[in-house]
């Protein structure tokens, strides 16, 4: 099962769209609803065939959910959003019906880095693990 990679990504989710910043590299990412909840789900420890059967059960999923669900897996796998976590304790929650009038079943995971000199430039990035933030007389 998985959880948030927290050593490398932040989360916050507005209006069931999240946004998810790497405050490794300065990547930022966003995600349309269904990919957001899909998202929410995998965090918190549901496994990806459980969430595959809940999307199954709703009227006009396609039969290639699968490989989509499977890929959108891998490209959270791939940009270090994904970590392995403990698997989630109750039942999985049916999709929010505010979906159900924009859901297409497209999962999207979008990418951007016009962000990134900002980000680095932040001097929260020249933390000491043992000493915390010390600023400099450059700071």
């Amino acid at each position: 099962m998985y959880q948030l990679n927290d050593r490398e990504v932040f989360m916050d989710v507005t209006d069931g769209v999240a946004i998810l910043i790497n405050y490794q590299n300065g990547l930022y990412h966003g995600t349309n609803q269904l990919g957001t909840w899909i998202l929410e789900q995998l965090t918190a420890g549901h496994c990806p065939e459980h969430i595959l059967e809940r999307l199954r059960e709703l009227p006009n999923c396609p039969d290639c959910m699968g490989k989509r669900l499977s890929t959108f897996v891998e490209d959270l796998h791939f940009v270090h959003i994904l970590a392995d976590g403990p698997a989630a304790e109750g039942e999985l929650p049916r999709l929010p019906a505010t979906l159900f009038g924009e859901i297409r079943f497209e999962l999207t995971l979008e990418t951007f880095n016009d962000a990134q000199d900002l980000l680095f430039a932040d001097p929260i990035h020249e933390v000491d693990e043992e000493e915390g933030w010390v600023p400099t007389r450059e700071s």
